[in-house]
């Protein structure tokens, strides 16, 4: 049995927004690298890895090195693993895409294995030309493992191939950045054995620190909250911040918001009043903002700011703003029960509603 370890390379500038990259050649980035480097730790600790291939795409090659460096090998670059080419729409946002090739880019998300590129391909031709290269490398490694660095388009056309599915199921199959997928060949059969595993990516490879944090960085824990009456309407706000024998108390309110606005304006308001780089405790009850950070901002900024569903990011400026912070800092997030008895969770609850401006009242929108 020939083992395929599959992976999508790392993150490079351009996933920061949702661009029709294929053969642009582009390098990873700081998160990139580091999720390369978390990826062949992973290789090598769970397979025997013998060869290790890759498109010929900086940004696969960066991450197929890194791999093989650590089991003292160097990445073979095979051309049919390739990004596919985007032809005129290369390096377009999907906004300008749309405006510009609206025939080209409406269809591509919603019945993609009709679509061919102008001036460049289609789905079927990056199927045949990786499946071809897939295929010959598990002729050359039989009853080996071995570890394959290549591209999201490429990387679901040749999942698709191996479970039977046509292109037509090209958007039912999701690759993060350095996510692993395991095949399994034997007798002409294919075994998918995991499909975009990143459980290797959690903590700090996801967001490297800044270098040198971990020992100047002052170690502060900060509670969040916020609260809107009625939703939507008036609300409030209230962050606690706690280092040392100190404590510093910030609260803020609209006069026209929601709940979810008010929990990341709390969340925003207690980073930016952090003036340096910090080792971070961060709390909140809110399932929206902890939900978010952790799990469904990587995939939003990988879609240029856009759910699942492709809609819009609702809150994006404020996530934006958020999600900048959140990188000046070493920060672990952890969810509260609300109303659980944890008194700092209380108080900064009870600080948030006290806030919400109210008929005769003092308080202003901030």
């Amino acid at each position: 049995m020939t083992r395929v370890i599959l992976v999508r390379h790392g993150q490079t500038a351009w996933n920061q927004i949702e661009r029709f990259r294929g053969q642009v050649d582009l390098p990873l980035d700081e998160i990139g690298l580091a999720q390369a480097e978390a990826t062949a730790q992973r290789v090598t600790d769970d397979w025997n890895v013998v060869a290790v291939y890759s498109s010929p795409l900086q940004r696969a090659v960066q991450t197929a090195q890194v791999i093989a460096r650590r089991l003292g090998q160097e990445a073979q670059p095979v051309e049919g693993f390739i990004d596919i080419s985007f032809g005129q729409l290369k390096g377009l946002t999907l906004d300008e895409a749309k405006q510009q090739w609206p025939d080209i880019a409406g269809p591509w998300f919603r019945v993609p294995h009709t679509v061919t590129f102008p001036g460049g391909e289609n789905l079927q031709i990056v199927r045949q030309r990786s499946m071809a290269a897939l295929e010959d490398i598990i002729d050359r490694h039989p009853d080996q493992d071995v570890a394959v660095v290549a591209h999201n388009v490429v990387n679901r056309v040749l999942l698709c191939a191996v479970l039977g599915l046509d292109n037509s199921h090209y958007w039912n199959i999701w690759q993060d950045t350095c996510a692993i997928n395991v095949i399994e060949c034997e007798e002409d059969m294919f075994i998918v054995r995991a499909l975009n595993d990143t459980c290797h990516l959690r903590g700090r490879a996801a967001t490297p620190a800044p270098q040198g944090r971990e020992t100047r960085g002052r170690r502060v824990t900060v509670y969040t909250d916020g609260s809107c009456e009625p939703n939507p309407g008036p609300g409030g706000w209230a962050a606690l911040l706690l280092w040392e024998e100190n404590e510093q108390v910030l609260t803020g309110s609209e006069y026209d918001t929601t709940n979810n606005r008010m929990e990341l304006q709390a969340a925003i308001s207690a980073l930016t009043a952090l003036r340096e780089p910090c080792q971070v405790e961060f709390h909140t009850d809110s399932s929206y903002l902890h939900q978010g950070i952790t799990k469904w901002l990587p995939q939003w900024i990988e879609r240029g700011w856009r759910k699942s569903n492709r809609k819009p990011v609702l809150n994006v400026d404020l996530w934006q703003k958020l999600h900048a912070l959140t990188g000046k800092h070493d920060i672990r997030w952890h969810r509260v029960r609300a109303h659980s008895g944890d008194r700092n969770n209380e108080r900064v609850d009870r600080l948030a509603y006290q806030a919400i401006p109210r008929a005769g009242s003092a308080h202003g929108a901030s």
